[in-house]
Order: structure tokens, then sequence, then C-alpha cells
């Protein structure tokens, strides 16, 4: 495993968030459970496209304000705590169970929070429980049309504004939860969560609506595109979103020859 170069540990992590992502939708599934009643629909992709904005912008304020750190920390561990606790009570129907697994794992975090095992696995954690949310919420067409409002942003945030690169900056200077960081005696890539999720998310979707021989090629589409990615100026800051969500051109190949 030391001898894997950053960006295949980026793409083993990212098969690792969508097997347990998947693995918990399909137990979530069995006990009939929904976030949005009857699914979301294409009000609903835009209704949370005009949210992130929302957050963004009051995140860019905080950062203005010199409080980012705060937010991150309460973000970091309000955000493990609950997402384990869902995760842990969803698997076991136990809340007590529940809670003693999600402040364990935030006494560790606490205690051992700069090792790179615990925050990768913290980071795993938190993709899987955020995807599974998200690919049981969204039908395929409505996450894809979320992908391509995102994707459109992503691109003018990183090289128009900017203001995604002084976010990530700032994420990274002050250790924020937001970002992961892959390195190899060779290389380091550094990549945000929701490059990670919404791929994950989409491949969830797809595997609960068409089946798992479409959502693979979503899966492998979704591959390719962070391939791409890497082989592009990654330390110059590039919009990683619109790589990702080549997803949705394997899940469109999918339908149409499987």
């Amino acid at each position: 495993m030391n001898d894997l170069k950053a960006d295949t540990r980026v793409i083993f992590f990212l098969i690792l968030v969508q097997i347990g992502a998947t693995l918990l939708a399909w137990n979530l599934l069995s006990k009939d459970v929904e976030f949005v009643e009857g699914g979301a629909g294409y009000g609903t992709s835009f209704a949370f496209f005009v949210l992130i904005i929302f957050v963004t912008v009051i995140l860019l304020a905080i950062i203005r304000l010199g409080l980012s750190r705060y937010l991150y920390l309460f973000t970091e561990y309000f955000g493990l705590f609950f997402i384990l606790l869902f995760i842990a009570g969803s698997l076991t129907d136990s809340t007590g169970f529940g809670l003693l697994a999600s402040i364990s794992v935030l006494l560790i975090k606490l205690k051992y929070g700069e090792n790179r095992i615990v925050l990768l696995f913290v980071s795993l954690v938190i993709c899987i429980g955020i995807s599974s949310i998200i690919g049981i919420t969204f039908g395929p067409l409505p996450l894809i049309l979320l992908l391509v409002l995102l994707s459109i942003y992503d691109f003018i945030a990183v090289k128009k504004t900017k203001h995604m690169i002084s976010m990530a900056e700032d994420v990274l200077k002050k250790k924020g939860p937001q970002l992961l960081s892959f390195s190899s005696p060779t290389d380091e890539i550094i990549i945000g969560i929701a490059d990670i999720i919404f791929p994950s998310a989409l491949f969830v979707s797809v595997y609960i609506s068409e089946g798992m021989p479409v959502a693979i090629a979503t899966s492998f589409a979704s591959i390719v595109g962070l391939m791409l990615l890497f082989k592009g100026p990654i330390n110059e800051g590039m919009p990683a979103i619109p790589f990702v969500s080549l997803g949705i051109v394997g899940y469109i190949v999918g339908i149409l020859l499987i």
C-alpha cells in the first residue's frame, strides 16, 4: 500500500466509498427509509444547488471575519457524530450502540486527530454517510441535473471568480475536513470531499434505479474522469466536479448498451 501513487490512492478511496455507500443504502432501503417522500425531483435539485451557493456565501463571509477555524471544527465533530450515529444506528437498529460508536470515534479523533489513518477513516465515514443519503434521495436524472449545475458553478468558481481556490487555501491552512490529502513518496494530491461524494452518490442512485451493471459503467467513467483530472496541472487549481461528472456519460452508455 505504501508504494501506491497518490492518484491510485484517490481512486481506491473512491471505490471504497462507493461500496460502503451502496451497502448502507441497501440496508436503509430494506427498512423503507425515505429522506424525501416519493424521492427528490428536479425542483429539489435546483433548491439543493441554491442552498450550496447560499452556504458558500456564508462561508466566504466567515473566512473574511477570520472565524473559519471554529466553523471547521464544529462541522467536523458535529457532522462526524451525527453521521456515525446515523450509520451505526441504522445498521444495528440500536440508538444506544450508535451513541456508543459515535462517542468512541469522537474520542479517538480528539486524541489522535493528526494521525493520517484516523483522518482518512473519519473522511471515509463522512463520505459514505452523505453519499448514501444523497443517492437514496435523488433519482439518477435529478442528480445528473444537480451535477451539471455544480460542474458549471465549479468551473466559474475556480477559473473565473477564483473564490473556490481562496476557500480551499483557507481550509488547507486551517486543516478543515472538507479536503482530503493523499500522498506517496513521490507525489501528493489534495481533493475536496465533494469530489468523492457526488460521483459516489450517482453510483448509489444508478444502482438503485438501474442495477449494478449500469452502476459499474457509471463508476468506471467517474474514475476515468479522475484520471484525466490528475493528468492536468492539478497544482494550479482545477475544477474537479466537471471531471468526476464524466460518470454521467458512463450512465448514458450503460443505459444504451446494457
